[in-house]
């Protein structure tokens, strides 16, 4: 049953929370401390208190399909590996922290999908490194990351359109991304199913592989193409890509520009 109060789960292990609302609360609507591998769907978190979410020392959670209202979703000291999937987020940015007084910073955490709308900054980096934000819709946002280094560096990742402004200082470094697709064809234009595919980033170190359907095409594939290092931007351009099939000769493309949302690849017979 759906409920309306303060939600505070310290040292909570593999619990399902589903379809409940916390809301109007002193400080936090939602407030984890050392709580792992839980699970929340559905829940309406705000608006009201000082934070929809309070995070802190905890890993493993997975955030799915709810909405957060009208304040900041704070993910606080020693967060690793929690994910959040297809969120929205409406008036509440998110802000990676670390634990005032401490090293404790966010690690490893991911956001997909949803959407931050209606907020000054839709997702903030305080000195929190190895972080990953992919294809969020950051569009109604006045600033779509900022990204701040006053107790360490920090270091994260942004995969998708980006729609509004980034501002890093000097110790921060952002890295771009954008997911393509790899279409692979004959020398008679037809499509190849089959084909394997290894994309290699600049260093020449294999980033994923992937295999054509019926139509020639990969999934999706994450290309990181460049790192914004305060206010410089720094390419990590080109990419290799290595496509082989039995019957057809290797072929090695390197990739400089990366314009649409496919890239293609024609193999020739071996």
């Amino acid at each position: 049953m759906p409920t309306r109060a303060s939600t505070s789960a310290r040292g909570a292990y593999k619990n399902r929370f589903a379809g409940n609302t916390s809301a109007d609360n002193y400080r936090e609507n939602l407030y984890l401390l050392l709580a792992n591998g839980n699970v929340f769907v559905r829940n309406t978190l705000g608006p009201g208190g000082v934070n929809s979410l309070y995070l802190k020392d905890s890993s493993g959670n997975l955030f799915e399909g709810n909405t957060f209202r009208g304040n900041t979703a704070r993910i606080v000291g020693d967060a690793r590996d929690n994910q959040f999937i297809n969120n929205t987020f409406s008036g509440a940015g998110l802000h990676f922290q670390p634990y005032k007084g401490t090293a404790r910073s966010p690690s490893n955490n991911r956001v997909s999908g949803g959407a931050i709308t209606d907020t000054r900054e839709c997702v903030r980096f305080t000195s929190t490194r190895g972080n990953v934000v992919e294809d969020t819709d950051l569009s109604g946002c006045r600033t779509a990351v900022r990204s701040e280094s006053p107790s360490g560096p920090s270091d994260n990742t942004l995969i998708g359109a980006l729609s509004a402004a980034l501002v890093l200082d000097e110790g921060s470094t952002l890295t771009r991304g954008r997911r393509v697709s790899v279409h692979v064809k004959d020398a008679a234009g037809a499509p190849v199913a089959g084909a394997k595919i290894q994309g290699r980033d600049a260093s020449g170190t294999s980033t994923w592989e992937a295999e054509t359907d019926a139509a020639g095409n990969t999934p999706p594939q994450v290309f990181l193409t460049e790192a914004r290092v305060g206010t410089r931007t720094v390419p990590r351009t080109p990419f290799t890509l290595i496509v082989t099939k039995p019957g057809y000769a290797e072929e090695t493309q390197a990739v400089s520009t990366i314009e649409g949302a496919s890239l293609t690849v024609s193999l020739r017979p071996g």
